[in-house]
């Protein structure tokens, strides 16, 4: 998205539908922890309104995204950094785990918008 000239980032900004259905898909994938067969899945594919993809086609995408998160990661890590582990249930069935890493930052060189 271009910025408007505020800087702000320009939220009425139109994306393309094959985005949109990219976007979808990959959003269905992820949180809800389904396979990327997912997306191929007929009786799926029958009561979603998103466009129609191959596994092939959001893997290859959604592998994209992690290699640019990685790398944006990497920019923003120091080289001495540490990492915690946690990991809790819901009392329900669902299990969760988070991996936090933990550094010292100036905040006087970090711009916040």
């Amino acid at each position: 998205m271009a910025p408007t000239q505020s800087g702000n980032i320009n939220l009425l900004k139109k994306f393309t539908p094959e985005a949109e259905t990219l976007f979808g898909w990959m959003e269905l994938v992820i949180h809800n922890c389904e396979p990327f067969s997912y997306v191929e899945n007929k009786i799926i594919r029958k009561y979603i309104k998103l466009g129609t993809v191959t596994v092939e086609y959001v893997q290859k995408h959604t592998i994209e995204v992690y290699e640019i998160v990685i790398e944006e990661i990497k920019k923003i890590l120091p080289d001495c950094f540490g990492g915690v582990f946690d990991g809790w249930d819901d009392g329900s069935g669902g299990h969760y785990i988070a991996f936090l890493l933990c550094f010292r930052m100036l905040l006087a060189l970090q711009r916040f918008c």
